[in-house]
């Protein structure tokens, strides 16, 4: 009834940043189609037939996402088993002194 197609049809994989989207096919899905990573975070997916989901936050380790989708009253559920090693995050030079702060950001809160 629910099938993942991107980034891979296979259960495992390795993921190379700290996000990760995901699209698939149901077939006879009457509900929503959700996701969920065991190691947190949790959505609805957009579309049904064909869904996606964009931006699903990866922790370092083994995060294990499952997409569930309902149809006559029963709920199929796929998973997909994502290795993620440490990031590496990089800054950049600047100034240093008394009158200056430390501001650091994550790209998904900066708009512009």
């Amino acid at each position: 009834m629910i099938t993942i197609t991107t980034p891979t049809t296979a259960p495992t994989m390795t993921a190379v940043g700290p996000f990760l989207s995901l699209a698939g096919t149901g077939s006879n899905v009457s509900g929503i189609v959700s996701w969920q990573n065991d190691r947190g975070g949790a959505d609805n997916a957009r579309g049904s037939t064909d869904w996606t989901i964009h931006n699903i936050p990866l922790a370092p380790g083994q995060n294990v996402i499952s997409v569930s989708a309902t149809s006559g009253g029963q709920t199929t559920t796929r998973t997909l088993t994502v290795n993620s090693d440490e990031f590496a995050y990089y800054l950049a030079e600047g100034s240093t002194g008394g009158f200056f702060d430390t501001d650091i950001s994550s790209s998904d809160v900066c708009s512009g």
